[in-house]
């Protein structure tokens, strides 16, 4: 879900295999801000994990303020395509469709 930015609030749905996050019109998770590479991220679903991968973006992807090449995603964890940040929510054991919530801006600081 998104948490900072434009689209805040907004859900995006994790079943599909892959997503691209860009610029870029044809991006599935598309986000209008220079700052964002055409392509700038891939979130891939194997079916046994979630993974997010940098696809060479010019201002790179963090997790967590963490810059990453690529990683599994957990419950909980912060996707920063800065400027826009991202909250991985998985559903209970009842639902079988994880989410991410997108935003603008950096979550609140817990230091």
């Amino acid at each position: 879900m998104v948490i900072y930015g434009s689209d805040l609030g907004r859900k995006y749905n994790l079943e599909a295999p892959a997503l691209v996050v860009g610029r870029s019109s044809k991006s599935d998770v598309q986000i209008d801000q220079e700052s964002v590479s055409r392509a700038h991220s891939k979130i891939v679903n194997s079916g046994r994990a979630i993974r997010i991968r940098d696809l060479g973006s010019t201002n790179g992807t963090y997790v967590n303020d963490e810059l990453i090449d690529e990683r599994t995603l957990e419950d909980g964890d912060f996707i920063q395509d800065r400027p826009h940040d991202f909250q991985v929510s998985f559903p209970a054991a009842t639902s079988s469709a994880p989410t991410t919530k997108r935003s603008t801006g950096s979550p609140p600081s817990t230091a």
